[in-house]
């Protein structure tokens, strides 16, 4: 009996004891493993999902401290984070109501900063493309030029190319929207002997652009007498392959665009000095080489009419630029 009795005491303890166990795991409070957060600092790289967020912003309307903090990224970021926040600029320096922001938040003198004119490798010459596409926008407000003027050389560092490049074409661009103004024509007055150099370099696409800023530069007439006055060498082969029919269309147009704006100032200042004394441009100018090889750019002429497939056109240019050339003394056309 006292064997069945251990026995049977021995089995309830058992049992009671597996039940307080049991009740005690079930009310346990549960291990947590400790995990130690720390405040996460955005690191901005080229696979960063956070990045968007900052890139997607409203480009319509900036504000100057949301344009302060993209320049500040600028200025700290990785390369192809700095290009996405570059890009994102472009877009929004295509609204004019954010040049002021752009330019106040000290966007524009960074950008202009980090051009480098003598890059060669793809890396940096992408750069440059894409802060030029930013400066060529803000070059159409006058106000930007106190900080472009100290970036001028090296556009035109890379505006002249020996080979076309994209780059070479924006920088181009920028300088044609300079020289749409008044103050932007003076600024570029005194790179005319450079820019006539520069048409050495007879790449199509890159010439036509050339031209443009040469269009735009004779629309002024300081600018103007200034070209007049540059050595005629080197404008005048290109205005040989501007007429031929080597040349695009679209170059042959601003040639005779151009053509029209010098011989109308030449016949200006003719009809001026006529008061005074005779119009004698300097013997080694491209005002003389133009003055005394008319019949010259008359033959070119009427061999681009002859060899165009549109004549048309060339119709409105070509009837501005033959009352130009009607009126330069000791030379008539008829066409």
């Amino acid at each position: 009996m006292n064997r069945t009795f251990i026995f049977v005491a021995s089995s309830v303890f058992a049992a009671s004891a597996f039940t307080l166990f049991c009740f005690s795991r079930l009310f346990q409070r549960p291990h947590v493993k400790k995990v130690s957060f720390k405040p996460s600092m955005p690191r901005f790289t080229s696979d960063d999902t956070s990045l968007p967020k900052v890139i997607e912003f409203d480009k319509e309307n900036l504000t100057l401290d949301f344009c302060t903090s993209i320049c500040t990224l600028i200025n700290i970021s990785d390369y192809d984070t700095r290009q996405k926040l570059v890009i994102s600029l472009h877009e929004a320096s295509s609204f004019r109501r954010n040049f002021d922001v752009i330019r106040d938040s000290k966007c524009l003198k960074l950008l202009l900063s980090l051009l480098d004119s003598t890059s060669g490798t793809l890396t940096g010459c992408q750069q440059n493309l894409n802060i030029l596409h930013v400066v060529m926008n803000l070059a159409c407000d006058q106000q930007n030029f106190p900080i472009i003027k100290d970036y001028l050389d090296d556009i035109l560092t890379i505006a002249n190319a020996a080979e076309y490049s994209d780059q070479a074409r924006v920088a181009l661009q920028v300088l044609g929207n300079i020289a749409l103004t008044p103050d932007g024509c003076k600024l570029l007055r005194n790179k005319c002997v450079y820019l006539c150099n520069m048409l050495k370099m007879r790449d199509p696409y890159v010439l036509r652009n050339l031209l443009i800023v040469f269009v735009n530069l004779s629309c002024d007439i300081d600018c103007c007498d200034e070209i007049l006055t540059q050595d005629p060498e080197e404008f005048m082969k290109t205005l040989e392959y501007s007429l031929s029919s080597n040349a695009p269309i679209s170059v042959s147009l601003k040639m005779m665009a151009l053509l029209n704006n010098l011989y109308s100032r030449m016949i200006k200042k003719q009809e001026i000095s006529r008061e005074s004394s005779d119009f004698s441009p300097s013997s080694k100018s491209i005002a003389n080489s133009l003055k005394n090889d008319c019949t010259l750019v008359k033959s070119w002429i009427m061999f681009l009419i002859s060899s165009s497939k549109d004549p048309s056109e060339l119709g409105f240019h070509l009837q501005r630029l033959v009352s130009s050339l009607e009126k330069v003394e000791n030379f008539n056309i008829e066409l």
